[in-house]
């Protein structure tokens, strides 16, 4: 490499070295991200319900109309209040078989 007389190629040599090395140390990982909820108030409908809400967030992103973003944004509102009223409820239902029992709360 430091033999060569053109720049150029000797550049394009480096970077080809370069590049093998990086591969070699610090190979690509992909990765999946697994949507296993923790929350016991996640419902199978409240999931469904987050799945439309990232389908609406893409079509927004891609369209940008002021109807897709608005039409998100509903959703979106409407989909936190309940994934919020779940968790109340979810919650309150758990105090309540509990009421009598302080070890137990």
């Amino acid at each position: 490499m430091y033999n060569s007389g053109n720049v150029n190629e000797a550049y394009k040599l480096f970077s080809d070295k370069l590049s093998t090395i990086y591969d070699d140390c610090i190979p690509l990982v992909t990765s999946t991200i697994k949507r296993n909820p923790n929350e016991p108030w996640l419902t199978q409908w409240i999931l469904v319900a987050i799945k439309k809400k990232h389908r609406y967030y893409r079509d927004s992103s891609k369209k940008k109309t002021q109807y897709a973003v608005d039409k998100y944004k509903i959703y979106r509102n409407k989909l936190t209040n309940l994934i919020r009223t779940a968790q109340k409820k979810y919650y309150a239902e758990r105090f309540e078989d509990v009421r009598n029992d302080i070890k137990r709360t």
